[in-house]
C-alpha cells in the first residue's frame, strides 16, 4: 500500500470494496478535497486533474478506476474509509446545464 496512516477500518474496506491501492494513491495525490458535516475530508480526483496526472506517468487505467473512488481523511490527514463513486454522481450534470435544457435560457 502506500505511507498514508490509515485506520483499521479502511485498511477493511479496501480489502472489502476490491479498491486499487494505486487509485487510491492517485486519489490522495492529486484529488481535490470537499469538508464533510463531521469535520473530516471528503477526496476525489476530478476530470480537470486527468491531464495533469497523465503527464506524470500513471497509467490510464489506474486513473480511471480513480475517478470511481473517495476517500474520507480526518483532520491529520489519516485515511478513515473509501468507497466507490455512485454511478449517478459520475454523470450528472451541473445545475445550469439542467436548468438551461429545462428553460432554455441561462441561469
Amino acid at each position: 500500500m502506500s505511507d498514508q496512516p490509515m485506520t483499521t477500518h479502511a485498511v477493511e474496506r479496501i480489502a472489502q470494496r476490491g479498491i486499487q491501492p494505486q487509485a487510491l494513491n492517485v486519489v490522495i495525490a492529486y484529488g481535490h478535497d470537499a469538508p464533510t458535516r463531521d469535520g473530516c475530508l471528503k477526496r476525489e480526483l476530478r476530470y480537470t486533474r486527468v491531464s495533469e496526472v497523465l503527464a506524470d506517468g500513471v497509467p490510464l487505467k489506474i486513473i480511471e478506476a480513480a475517478l470511481k473512488i473517495e476517500a474520507i481523511l480526518s483532520r491529520e490527514e489519516r485515511l478513515v474509509t473509501c468507497y466507490m463513486r455512485s454511478p449517478r454522481c459520475l454523470n450528472r450534470p451541473s445545475r445550469r446545464t439542467r436548468i438551461q435544457k429545462r428553460y432554455g435560457r441561462r441561469a
